[in-house]
């Protein structure tokens, strides 16, 4: 009798510890497996739900381009810069209070080799009821997609290497990363050397590395920031517009290696590809809400170019900017380089 107690205990037991064991291995399946879903189910084209988002439109309709901002709560985006120029990739600076683009404002069109007009760009720097930008650099070269450091003590930007090669398409120079402080108290300073040129720097959120876009093989970059330990990501060819994630485990990215461009996420390490879009239509600029769960982008799939709206895992996706044709059926105009922060 004993013994059958002994034995009935002890299966009872092995019956709780092989449920046990069951209920932690499905969890841990369960934990491995990305959320489903997100703040956007069901969410109202044209809102926003938490920070500020910039992007340049030409929406304001004066000759030129200019940035707008649609902060969480407001019902329409707001001007942030004027006059005839063409403002592009605008970033808000960590604490908020400044805001850095790109600008031709103060440089003359010149003819190039090639015989097409190449006007140069500059990175220039504003607070957000400032109407007129000052320059932080400006050596009459072209200059893109300033962006800022965690910290806001840096700004990295791509822009053309004075001893570069000339491109053909473009009759500028080829572009290489750079990095400056953001008070321009010292010249940038080079940090890529790639053959075929790099664009679309992106910081980690630590601030100790960046992410690029390589021109000589089309593939995505992680280098150390002070430049060295550059690490392939992807293979390419048609990689593009890489941006980190707020926790540091992820990078969003675009490509047409399906063909056209569509949004894929990545691992930080470059692991565990996953496509977000898929629309015949273009599909890029992604660009992460400061909480990591949801990325704005750019797409061409209605009227116009609109900056959209979409869970991280590509579920929920929304117009934001709703610049298609209006009720009188004019064209609003454009919007793309989108950025968002807190």
């Amino acid at each position: 009798m004993v013994k059958v107690a002994s034995t009935a205990r002890l299966s009872r037991r092995a019956v709780v510890l092989s449920a046990a064991a069951a209920l932690l291995a499905s969890t841990a399946v369960a934990a491995q497996e990305p959320p489903s879903g997100g703040p956007l189910d069901g969410h109202e084209a044209g809102a926003l739900p938490l920070g500020r988002l910039v992007w340049t439109s030409d929406r304001g309709r004066d000759g030129g381009l200019s940035v707008w901002m649609l902060e969480s709560g407001a019902a329409e985006p707001q001007r942030l810069t004027f006059g005839e120029a063409n403002d592009f990739s605008p970033e808000l600076s960590p604490d908020g209070t400044l805001l850095a683009f790109a600008s031709d404002r103060d440089n003359p069109s010149a003819l190039t080799a090639s015989g097409s007009y190449l006007r140069a760009y500059d990175i220039y720097l504003a607070g957000l009821d400032d109407e007129d930008p000052s320059r932080l650099h400006g050596d009459r070269t072209f200059k893109m997609r300033p962006t800022w450091s965690p910290d806001g003590t840096l700004i990295a930007f791509d822009g053309e290497d004075p001893d570069g090669e000339p491109v053909a398409e473009t009759g500028g120079l080829t572009p290489q990363i750079w990095v400056m402080p953001s008070d321009g108290s010292t010249a940038p300073r080079m940090l890529t050397d790639d053959p075929g040129g790099a664009l679309e720097p992106s910081w980690s959120p630590d601030g100790t590395r960046l992410v690029y876009r390589s021109l000589r093989d089309g593939r995505i970059v992680s280098m150390a920031a002070d430049g060295s330990d550059a690490t392939p990501l992807t293979e390419g060819p048609g990689d593009a517009q890489p941006e980190w994630s707020p926790d540091g485990s992820s990078i969003v990215f675009s490509s047409d290696r399906s063909g056209d461009r569509e949004i894929y996420r990545m691992a930080a390490d470059g692991s565990n590809v996953v496509r977000l879009t898929d629309s015949p239509d273009f599909d890029g600029q992604p660009t992460w809400s400061p909480d990591g769960t949801m990325i704005a982008f750019v797409t061409d799939r209605g009227a116009s170019r609109d900056v959209y709206l979409m869970n991280a895992d590509g579920t929920g996706q929304v117009d934001l900017s709703g610049n298609g044709p209006s009720d009188d059926g004019e064209h609003r105009g454009s919007d793309f380089s989108p950025s968002w922060s807190a």
